[in-house]
Formats: structure tokens, C-alpha cells, sequence
């Protein structure tokens, strides 16, 4: 935890947002908004998909990934 803080003090430190991948369950994401990450995507948010059902998606739900708090998002991916 103390090497995940870092790297994000680091990132703001350099006006970088932080995105952090491979958030799997509700803990990673909790800790990591804790540690005032950007941005999250993973299974959490989303399972990869065929490339063919991805236009539909874009086209017709895109208001599905909501802003989390803070500006925070959550991403498919």
C-alpha cells in the first residue's frame, strides 16, 4: 500500500492523473480511491468483449460508466 501511495503522490506531484488497472473486486477499488487514484478499470467495470459487440454498446449505452466520486471513473477494460 505504501508503494501504491507513492506512485500516485508521485503522478499528482507531476500534474499526471493516475489510472490503475486490473481492479478485480470492491477492496482494490476502495483502497485505491482511498489512496486518491484517477482513474480505475478491470473486470470490476467490465469483461473484455468480441470487438463486434463493443459498436453497439458505444452506440447505445454510453451513459453506463458513470463518473464515480471526485471525477473518479471506472472503465471496461
Amino acid at each position: 500500500r505504501e508503494v501504491l501511495d507513492t506512485i500516485v503522490m508521485l503522478a499528482h506531484r507531476l500534474d499526471m492523473l493516475v489510472t490503475a488497472e486490473g481492479i478485480e473486486n470492491e477492496r482494490q477499488a476502495a483502497v485505491l480511491e482511498i489512496l486518491a487514484c484517477d482513474q480505475f478499470q478491470g473486470y470490476l467495470y467490465g469483461r473484455p468483449a468480441p470487438a463486434a459487440d463493443i459498436t453497439p454498446l458505444l452506440l447505445h449505452e454510453a451513459d453506463i460508466v458513470a463518473p464515480a466520486p471526485h471525477g473518479r471513473t471506472g472503465t471496461a477494460g
